[in-house]
């Protein structure tokens, strides 16, 4: 039985893990851009290999290929070079800055079609020697797992790859057909192979980047990830800084850990990031601030929408509850401070006005909701209940 219930357990894990790697649909926003990030740096690498590689293989073009076809190959050497500093460039911009897996194929995809076209152009000459260039379908393949590209992203990069390989095979009718389909094996099996190491790159990268950047109590992102995240999203795109700011706190959270143990504390705390995760909105960041706090950082402009969204926390945290060792009950009340980040304000600042918002709502009895407002001088109180659908008070 403990034999079956393992088995399971590694299938299920295997299952997950190639799940996370198939496609980056179920990637968060916050690996997405780590994951840019780290193949843009891999990226910058590879584009000074093959600008400093290229014009080298232009001394060859002089022995291997005709004079006719010569001058045209050189032009189309120079805009393959080109567009290689162009990448490069590229993927050190701002505006690129989501866009690594599109600069990834773009410089995989562009060797390839260089060299459909110098098949096309060749084709009218009996050329012995062109096998010199048969190489570089099979490099391409190969490089494919350098990247931590998904399964679906290799797949389609290397079909194409394959395309151009079919293509040499049609245009090149001298050769015997066993020898096409060998090289079409051979591309296969490196295909094969690259996309195993995709799934094992990829799925690495995932398991360092989640405990680097998580918290593995509640699964949430840690202090340190979220705040990185807000820099990294304002840097992108200054014109999304505006932000809300919910800040939480679980009242007299000693007190369970002292009655109840660390353990029930423990499962409180999983509780509660599970209540925040189904009370979030699309944008919403949500992180474990430290010890029984907790962040949300979303882009809601709306005070009374925001209102609502943290009293409806407030009232779910009141509901909820756990059970202790003993099948008992153990419930646990949240404390919440809130405010409106301002363009012209820092984040320190806004976590800053939030805090004391939060420190109000404890003073003045707990479980309750705290809007900060800079025209007044002490931080506005949502009471227990006060909100309605039909209507927000303070």
């Amino acid at each position: 039985m403990n034999c079956g219930q393992t088995l399971m357990n590694y299938i299920q894990r295997g299952s997950s893990s190639l799940s996370d790697t198939f496609s980056s649909r179920k990637h968060t926003p916050d690996f997405a851009y780590a994951r840019n990030q780290y193949l843009g740096n891999r990226l910058r690498v590879l584009c000074l290999i093959f600008i400093l590689l290229s014009p080298l293989w232009a001394l060859f073009d002089r022995f291997l290929l005709p004079d006719a076809v010569r001058t045209t190959v050189l032009w189309g050497r120079l805009i393959f070079w080109l567009a290689l500093w162009f990448i490069w460039g590229a993927s050190k911009l701002r505006i690129f800055a989501r866009h690594q897996v599109a600069l990834c194929a773009s410089l995989l995809l562009l060797p390839a079609l260089f060299y459909a076209a110098l098949l096309f152009v060749t084709a009218p000459y009996e050329l012995p020697n062109f096998a010199n260039y048969y190489f570089i379908p099979f490099l391409l393949i190969a490089t494919l797992s350098i990247f931590p590209l998904t399964l679906v992203e290799s797949l389609l990069l290397g079909g194409v790859i394959l395309l151009v390989q079919l293509y040499s095979c049609l245009i090149d009718p001298n050769q015997a057909l066993y020898y096409h389909l060998q090289e079409l094996w051979l591309l296969t099996a490196l295909l094969t192979v690259a996309l195993t190491a995709n799934h094992f790159h990829l799925n690495l990268l995932l398991r360092l980047y989640r405990q680097a950047t998580h918290d593995q109590l509640t699964g949430l992102l840690n202090r340190h990830a979220l705040l990185g995240l807000w820099q990294s999203n304002v840097e992108s795109d200054p014109r999304r800084k505006t932000q809300s700011i919910l800040l939480m706190d679980l009242d007299h959270f000693k007190k369970v850990n002292d009655e109840h143990g660390h353990a029930i504390g423990d499962k409180v705390l999983q509780a509660f990031a599970a209540l925040l995760n189904n009370h979030r909105q699309r944008h919403d960041r949500l992180a474990r601030y430290g010890g029984e706090e907790f962040l949300l950082i979303g882009d809601q402009s709306d005070l009374s929408a925001l209102q609502q969204q943290a009293e409806a926390i407030r009232s779910a945290a009141q509901a909820m509850s756990v059970t202790n060792l003993a099948g008992e009950p153990v419930r646990c009340t949240v404390s919440i401070g809130l405010t409106l980040m301002r363009p012209e304000q820092s984040l320190d600042q806004a976590l800053q006005q939030a805090d004391e918002a939060l420190y109000q709502a404890k003073r003045q009895g707990r479980n309750q909701v705290v809007v900060y407002r800079p025209d007044a001088p002490r931080p506005d109180v949502v009471r227990p209940g006060a909100l309605r659908p039909e209507a927000t008070a303070n």
